[in-house]
């Protein structure tokens, strides 16, 4: 059965501390997707939540890849703080905006 056309929730599999390049799996039920973890970094995938991220080293040493809004530490502080430059670039677009008009 091929795998389906979406975009996968990973899941590592029959990994061990020995084991340099371990395997993830999708982990919807009609999902036939494995891959070598070499394979998936930097492609994007769909966190638990439903958001959908970019797969990095450090996303791809967890059991289940999240993104930065379900990560907890340092994760989640860089998004916290990346959002609000975020922001603030918004309003400064808005302010420009109204200048022009």
């Amino acid at each position: 059965m091929p795998s389906l056309d979406h975009v996968h929730i990973y899941e590592r599999v029959g990994a061990r501390k020995n084991n340099v390049n371990p395997r993830f799996r999708c982990i919807n039920p009609d999902c036939t997707h494995y891959a070598m973890k070499d394979m998936i970094k930097g492609k994007r995938a769909q966190c638990e939540c439903g958001n959908t991220f970019l797969l990095n080293w450090e996303e791809l040493q967890l059991k289940r890849p999240k993104c930065a809004r379900c990560a907890t530490g340092k994760r989640k502080d860089l998004w916290e703080e990346k959002n609000k430059r975020r922001n603030i670039f918004k309003e400064l677009q808005a302010e420009k905006q109204e200048l022009i008009d």
